[in-house]
Order: C-alpha cells, then structure tokens, then sequence
C-alpha cells in the first residue's frame, strides 16, 4: 500500500543517506518541526505510526511514547551504533539496509486522542478513566490494511 492512500496520518520525517567518500556515512533527517504546529505534534503521547520505504508502508505500529522519541530510537542505533533496545526487533538494520540502497524512509503517524471509561465503583459510585489506547487503534488500521492488502505490513512480520 502507498503511503499516499492513507489519508488521515502527517508526515513528520523523511530520512536519507548520505554518504562522501571523504567521510563516514551520515544519516540526513528531513523533518518539519519549525512548524509550530508540528512542534505540539512531536509532544504528543500515544500514537500510531507508519514506517513507508520508498512510498510502501512496511510497518504499521502503536506507541505510548511521542513521535520524536520513537524515532530517535530508531535513529539513534544507526547514528551512534548503540545497541537498540529488546522492543526494536532490528528494525534499525532493515533501515539502515534500504538507505544504503539509497532508499528513502519516512515515518507517518496518526495521534492517538484521550479516551473516557467509566464504570461503576465499589460503593455504587461511577468512576472515571482517562487514557490512550493506542493498541486497539493499532489492531484496527493493522485489520484495515489486511482487508485491503490481504496481510500485514511485511515488517510487522518480524515482532
């Protein structure tokens, strides 16, 4: 599925290559957060994402962290080397793979807004929950894209 077909998620980070024979290979980020919009946007907590390689989504995934920090982590690996945490299943060595073929990764996301539960107390009372639940937002564009596609993104194949 193209990346363009999904019409309700913002584009937040394009990343390239970049690689000079006099240097090392550096990783070049093309992201918009001068926008002041975008700025509230990257503070955001529980969300949905996109990983598109070359326009393709390869990765549809949930996050109760901000978009900044999930895409630092990503990043981070291939920028300084460092060991990626468990929850990462090498997906920074499958991005790392595609931008050395010159390929372009960008990263979608669609935030996840508070929900309200209420339920009933002990004593009678009704009691109040305020809380993202980016997992069932997940689960359901994860069954959108399989009714469209007819299975999940090919990296969400490696969790």
């Amino acid at each position: 599925m193209n990346i363009n077909q999904i019409t309700h998620s913002q584009l937040v980070e394009a990343v390239t290559l970049v690689y000079d024979e006099d240097s090392s290979c550096r990783i070049l980020r093309a992201g918009n957060w001068k926008n002041k919009d975008n700025k509230e946007i990257k503070k955001h907590n529980g969300i949905v994402y996109f990983i598109s390689v070359n326009d393709e989504v390869v990765k549809i995934g949930g996050s109760s962290t901000t978009i900044g920090k999930l895409i630092g982590q990503y990043l981070i690996n291939l920028e300084s080397k460092a060991e990626p945490r468990e929850n990462r299943f090498c997906l920074h060595l499958r991005i790392l793979s595609h931008l050395v073929r010159g390929d372009v990764v960008k990263y979608h996301f669609i935030p996840v807004e508070d929900m309200v539960t209420y339920c009933e107390g002990m004593f009678g009372e009704t009691l109040t929950a305020n809380h993202r639940e980016f997992r069932i937002v997940e689960s359901r564009l994860i069954e959108q894209f399989v009714m469209s596609e007819g299975s999940v993104p090919v990296w969400n194949n490696s969790e």
